[in-house]
């Protein structure tokens, strides 16, 4: 997230005049992007996103803007979301409710509140700074991180409590929300659409305590219903399916290396290592999912990967073990499978074959393409 953030530029005028916000942008923030993020000024009255290019921060790898695209077929944001924001000068993480203080994010006195405009309900969270944003402060992340997923299909508001800085001073409301607050115009297209709709989310929040007087910030977004969730892969595991055949009829695999068990260490007997074929569901780089011309997601051909297994000495033809299949970390790699000596423990201790593969999309392979 560091990424994300550090590629912010801040505004000369920190929000004193929001029409002079970049129209792609979202003059609630002080950054010069879609923070706060996820909001209702890149939804349409239909419920589906409108990010434009230049929203979202360019790739600081590949150098390359965002292309949201296909996030115009999404009917919100996902439930997974994790709100963030930015203020300058950066934020007193001390006023923030940590992981041990989420009571108070559910009674409505923390600095930071969410209230689910669905069922008038407060959402239970906690709030931290980005740790790893130690030179710019001023954009530095504020990420405010539920205690459950957000409900399919429901909308939110969020709101920020006046606060400090890091300096102990007094942190800015935006001109694009006293706007907001005054029910005024700006200029900002994206802004004075959605105006009606943060004034509700203000209502919700002064609801549940926060009264106008106190509001730093407030907005409000759309979770998508969570049957958009899966569509896309559970197509995407069909066509693979039916692609690979019966039993994985269809594709080959080729043992690249078979080595015996690790050097003093008993647990391991064989080590595996496999190039296998599998069907194609996704192109290079961005591109994202293969469709057909109505937007289905289809296979083109197969791809190479690569899978390590362990068998433990319990495994025998007259002892058949099973097997565990190992999911590395977000952006790993097989390497903390080979590594992981817990894992050993697990494959002698339950007598398993370990096996895991490289995660096309989510493995260390991707860093670059991902913002």
């Amino acid at each position: 997230m560091r990424r994300v953030v550090a590629v912010i530029v801040l505004l000369a005028a920190c929000g004193d005049d929001a029409p002079s916000v970049a129209p792609e942008a979202n003059p609630l923030g002080t950054t010069d992007n879609i923070l706060p993020y996820p909001s209702s000024l890149y939804e349409k009255a239909d419920g589906s996103l409108d990010v434009p290019v230049g929203a979202f921060p360019t790739n600081t790898i590949t150098k390359t803007p965002f292309d949201p695209s296909r996030l115009a077929t999404r009917r919100g944001w996902p439930a997974t979301t994790t709100i963030l924001w930015a203020a300058p000068g950066g934020v007193d993480g001390s006023l923030l409710a940590g992981p041990g203080e989420m009571a108070t994010t559910a009674d409505g006195s923390a600095t930071t509140m969410i209230v689910d405009m669905t069922t008038g309900e407060l959402v239970a969270h906690f709030a931290e700074v980005d740790a790893n944003e130690l030179d710019n402060f001023s954009i530095q992340a504020v990420y405010l991180r539920p205690a459950k997923r957000f409900a399919g299909g429901h909308r939110y508001a969020v709101g920020i409590r006046k606060m400090k800085d890091r300096d102990g001073k007094d942190l800015p409301v935006t001109a694009g929300f006293k706007a907001v607050l005054d029910d005024k115009n700006t200029g900002h297209a994206r802004l004075d659409a959605a105006r009606p709709r943060l004034r509700a989310a203000v209502d919700a929040l002064e609801g549940q305590g926060l009264a106008r007087a106190d509001m730093l910030v407030a907005w409000d977004f759309t979770i998508a219903p969570d049957e958009d969730a899966i569509v896309d892969p559970l197509a995407a595991r069909s066509a693979a399916l039916t692609a690979m055949g019966p039993l994985g009829a269809n594709l080959t695999y080729a043992v690249t290396s078979d080595l015996g068990g690790f050097t003093n260490d008993t647990r391991i007997a064989r080590r595996i290592e496999v190039d296998f074929q599998s069907p194609s569901v996704t192109g290079e780089v961005h591109a994202g999912y293969h469709r057909d011309a109505n937007g289905t997601v289809i296979t083109m051909g197969t791809m190479t990967a690569n899978a390590f297994i362990m068998v433990p000495p319990c495994a025998t033809a007259a002892n058949k073990a099973g097997v565990v299949m190992y999911g590395h970390g977000f952006f790993g790699s097989l390497a903390e499978l080979r590594a992981a000596t817990y894992m050993r423990d697990i494959a002698t201790e339950g007598c398993y074959i370990i096996a895991g593969t490289q995660w096309t999309g989510r493995s260390n392979d991707d860093i670059p393409n991902a913002l």
